[in-house]
């Protein structure tokens, strides 16, 4: 039976299998093109060599002013440069088609043999883990970190996830209330009825989708709280002075101009709030990276600890 060290050196020879095997794959894709563009060309030089053996010796001097046996003797010199040239790349493409053939074979077992390493590892750190050893409390302490790390990226995880929805929700607020502000400006027909009605239409639409983002920064408040412990985060955004508003059809620039107002605060705080989340999301992003790298570390450290305990 394969101990554990042996199977980790197969696996490395195997992870450099897969590095040889992509280069071959593109090598192979590189000689194929370069094969075609030499058939092409070799399949040209012979119909070069055939034309001038057709040509009487008069219509030769008529069309290159030389010696037709000399042009004759040049175009196979030609021809043959670019078969052997052309026999050249197939070998050369046969020696990479068998090399693949190995390299794929041999890629294919590092699937069974990265199982049979991870069942033979577990094994062993249970033993150790178990024996109450130095090594044992150490490889427990490793594990319960490795735990801790996948806790925060999961939890990280679901916080970003709701705090993306959030930002899309507050997008299309800020487009409706773009819509608003633009039907609502002054000589765009701001006394029309139809214009008031969009304007009033993008308005209430930003008031409805302010529920659904309210909700979800509820629900990213707590994700950030599971996260950080107890802390409270203040992304509430004030809708409030829209409703007296929606009911009234506004006929003069005074009042054209107070909705306006109203519609660029509203802006900013939903803006505001969306930097924010932002923010918190991107720090989230570098989080998980920073957790699955400790993960990564501490299981690498255990596997090596396992290793030199064989």
């Amino acid at each position: 039976m394969e101990s554990i060290r042996d199977l980790m050196d197969q696996q490395k020879s195997n992870e450099l299998a897969e590095k040889r095997l992509e280069f071959i794959l593109d090598e192979l894709a590189k000689k194929q093109r370069e094969l075609a563009m030499l058939e092409s060309k070799m399949y040209k030089e012979h119909e070069d060599v055939e034309a001038l053996e057709k040509m009487s010796v008069k219509s030769v001097f008529r069309k290159i002013l030389g010696d037709k046996e000399a042009q004759l003797e040049k175009e196979r010199q030609e021809y043959l440069h670019a078969f052997m040239k052309f026999e050249e790349y197939k070998k050369t493409l046969d020696i990479l088609e068998y090399e693949k053939g190995v390299l794929q074979e041999k890629v294919a077992n590092a699937v069974n043999i990265s199982e049979q390493i991870k069942k033979k590892l577990a094994i062993r750190k249970k033993e150790v883990m178990l024996n109450g050893s130095a090594l044992g409390k150490k490889i427990t302490a490793l594990e319960s970190e490795i735990n801790r790390f996948y806790y925060v990226r999961k939890e990280c995880l679901e916080a970003v996830e709701v705090g993306k929805s959030a930002i899309a929700i507050m997008n299309e607020m800020i487009r409706s209330l773009n819509n608003a502000r633009g039907w609502g400006s002054f000589g765009r027909g701001s006394r029309g009825s139809m214009s008031q009605m969009i304007r009033m239409t993008s308005v209430d639409k930003a008031k409805k989708l302010s529920h659904q983002a309210q909700q979800l920064l509820r629900v990213f408040s707590k994700e950030l709280a599971d996260i950080n412990g107890q802390q409270n985060f203040n992304f509430r955004f004030d809708f409030g002075g829209f409703d007296s508003f929606l009911n009234i059809f506004f006929d003069n620039l005074i009042s054209d101009w107070v909705i306006n107002q109203k519609i660029v605060t509203a802006q900013n705080s939903v803006a505001s709030t969306q930097a924010k989340v932002k923010r918190i999301v991107s720090s989230l992003e570098v989080d998980i990276k920073n957790a699955e790298a400790e993960v990564v570390l501490r299981e690498e450290k255990v596997k090596e600890l396992i290793k030199d305990s064989v």
